[in-house]
């Protein structure tokens, strides 16, 4: 190129020395777009762990940092030592009388669709009951399978830990109406705490459930409709509560009354119109609250289990103040104060949403975007040890709550002899 220009303007040295000056120009732009992504997640991480302490949450936690799958994250399922993963574990099985999703068309059999899982594990010794967790794929409810989250540094920092990973498919729109998609994740439940809790030596008592986008939707149903009997049909009698419920960018107004899909240009009415719920509003109202955690939440005094959400404020997919004012509600309704974690950038103290009380936590990253955590990259990583605190915040809560339970059963016995 500079021989180019010289050959137009004559003098070569002078083009040269332009063009060189022109990429050094660049590689110092380049440097401190850098440089600011990186403080920005530094910064992020810091509020994080700002938030999780007014939740009451301890965050005495190791950050370990793998740069090698920040730069090889393909390589991140190969390298991670100890973690086995059973890839096609049968969870369900479920009679389907029409056509489904092309991507699960292989799992049907004499019009029998078996629902399938990966697990993820470390070898535990005998009897030793290890906590669960549940992971549900995105995907718009229409697209997406258990084996997006292979590259997820959340699923093998929680296994290298000690927890079981049962990442899971579910029945994919316009395939399958809701809320076949919960009532799929209810059945994952259902087998944890059963045939595959025996299998893999799962700990009955404390299984968390998380997800990302539609998963992250569906993993707050989970937890605001706990042992609905309505939602599990044939399996009424199964537990089906969780001990902690973690959601990544999850849409939480479904019926968009603060008009925020609208805002970003999102039809989400469209979308459950004729894709999820393949009915206009006004002859399923009933499912179109169901749908909607926001609906849930208005008659919640306390949170059902410990929560966290995490999010990026430049989320074009999920509105960012639709979830801001889901949270907002969700601390009103359970009667606490926000703890807004400022920023001392005078710049950004306008979007101090980053809060905690009560067990309850919203994370806003500054600069992420939808699905910043789906490959192992630094800000990935830093979320993975956020979310691992959490995990043992729950861990800890479960095992205080039946050792309650076991003392008030030997104070009762003591008492009637």
């Amino acid at each position: 190129l500079p021989r180019y220009f010289s050959k137009v303007h004559g003098d070569t040295a002078s083009v040269e020395t332009v063009f060189g000056l022109v990429g050094v120009i660049l590689g110092l732009i380049a440097s401190c777009m850098q440089s600011l992504h990186l403080f920005y997640i530094v910064v992020g991480y810091q509020h994080s762990i700002d938030a999780l302490k007014q939740a009451g949450i301890d965050v005495n936690i190791t950050m370990k940092i793998n740069w090698f799958f920040t730069i090889f994250p393909n390589l991140t399922g190969f390298c991670c030592h100890g973690v086995k993963r059973d890839k096609n574990v049968i969870y369900a099985t479920v009679k389907v009388e029409k056509p489904v999703a092309p991507i699960l068309r292989k799992n049907v059999e004499n019009d029998m669709l078996k629902l399938m899982a990966n697990v993820y594990y470390l070898d535990a010794k005998e009897n030793e009951k290890r906590p669960a967790l549940l992971m549900i794929h995105g995907g718009a409810w229409m697209f997406g399978t258990k084996d997006g989250a292979t590259l997820s540094p959340i699923i093998y920092k929680a296994a290298k830990e000690g927890w079981v990973v049962v990442s899971i498919d579910y029945q994919l729109a316009p395939h399958a109406v809701f809320p076949a998609q919960l009532i799929d994740c209810k059945r994952a439940l259902a087998w944890m705490r059963g045939p595959g809790g025996e299998l893999y030596n799962m700990d009955p008592n404390t299984i968390v459930v998380t997800g990302d986008s539609a998963g992250g939707h569906l993993a707050q149903l989970l937890a605001l409709t706990m042992d609905r009997k309505d939602l599990q049909p044939g399996f009424e009698q199964a537990d089906t509560s969780v001990q902690g419920c973690c959601e990544f960018f999850g849409p939480q107004d479904m019926m968009d009354t603060n008009g925020h899909f609208n805002e970003i240009g999102v039809d989400i009415n469209g979308l459950l119109e004729f894709f999820l719920i393949q009915k206009p509003k006004g002859e399923a109202r009933e499912l179109y609250e169901l749908v909607s955690p926001f609906e849930h939440i208005k008659s919640i005094t306390e949170s059902p289990c410990p929560w966290m959400g995490m999010q990026g404020n430049r989320d074009g997919l999920a509105p960012v103040e639709s979830s801001r004012k889901f949270y907002e509600e969700f601390f009103k309704n359970i009667n606490c104060e926000q703890i807004w974690i400022e920023s001392k950038n005078k710049k950004t103290r306008k979007g101090k949403f980053t809060a905690g009380a009560k067990e309850v936590v919203r994370i806003e990253h500054i600069a992420s975007f939808h699905a910043f955590n789906t490959l192992p990259f630094l800000r990935s990583q830093l979320a993975a040890h956020i979310f691992h605190a959490f995990l043992l915040h729950c861990h800890r809560k479960s095992r205080y709550r039946l050792q309650r339970i076991k003392d008030s059963e030997q104070t009762r016995q003591v008492t009637v002899v």
